[in-house]
């Protein structure tokens, strides 16, 4: 077990250059960009006991956010798109105490990661499922990866994908599917429970930090991204004292 957390802190530090590649070359922040914020419900639904009582354990108030990663510019083709979900919102943006976030992108394994802005609907967020590519530990399904799959066949005549989504959450309902699967390569997915969102969340993106390391729900992350991700966080918070400066 040693060795392989050894590994991973090695991978992770092996690809940190990228995230630091993303911020310069984009002035974007890789796994940390802002976006669109919408108030959620979640709702445990499942027929595994073990992610059932997962979802009970996410159950509640939630704030999801559906951002792009690379271009500031709302109409690029190509382009990641993440979901980020906080489980256990409580509505002040400052108390993020006994919160669990859950961060995904448009990606399914880092391997894929050169074509997935060709594999993206960068025009809609609702076209596409979104991944959690990190692996988390779980109390009641021990080490998952997760997944969120997106309600197909919404239709909003809206070009900008900030305004279709506005829309189709407008008309309702809008309901996202949150998965598990063990992390075994013969496992399957299992849902384990729905989000559904419910309105624009009155706060603005830039006051929300989104971290897979806020697990106030005992989710705790696990593997090589971690790495990466702590020092694109790092990266977030040199590159806004700066601009502060």
């Amino acid at each position: 077990m040693r060795i392989a957390r050894l590994a991973a802190r090695g991978f992770g530090l092996a690809i940190t250059p990228w995230v630091m590649v993303g911020r310069t070359l984009w002035g974007a922040r890789p796994f940390q960009p802002e976006g669109e914020l919408y108030l959620a419900e979640v709702t445990p639904e499942s027929d595994d006991a073990d992610a059932a009582a997962l979802g009970e354990r996410l159950a509640g108030p939630a704030l999801v956010r559906f951002s792009a990663a690379l271009w500031d510019e709302p109409g690029a083709r190509l382009d990641l798109l993440g979901c980020a979900i906080r489980f256990g919102w409580s509505g002040d943006p400052d108390d993020d105490a006994g919160a669990q976030d859950v961060v995904l992108a448009s990606f399914h394994h880092l391997a894929t990661l050169p074509l997935a802005a060709l594999l993206t609907d960068a025009r809609n967020y609702l076209a596409n499922d979104y991944y959690s590519v990190l692996h988390f530990r779980t109390p009641e399904m021990g080490e998952v990866e997760l997944r969120v799959t997106t309600p197909r066949g919404i239709r909003v005549r809206d070009r900008a994908r900030a305004a279709r989504l506005a829309r189709a959450v407008a008309e309702g309902p809008v309901t996202l599917l949150l998965e598990a699967r063990r992390a075994h390569w013969r496992a399957g997915w299992r849902s384990v429970a729905r989000i559904a969102l419910t309105q624009r969340a009155p706060v603005a993106p830039s006051r929300i930090a989104f971290s897979p390391f806020h697990d106030g729900r005992g989710i705790e992350p696990v593997g090589a991204l971690g790495f990466a991700y702590v020092a694109s966080d790092r990266l977030r918070r040199r590159a806004t004292r700066r601009d502060a400066a």
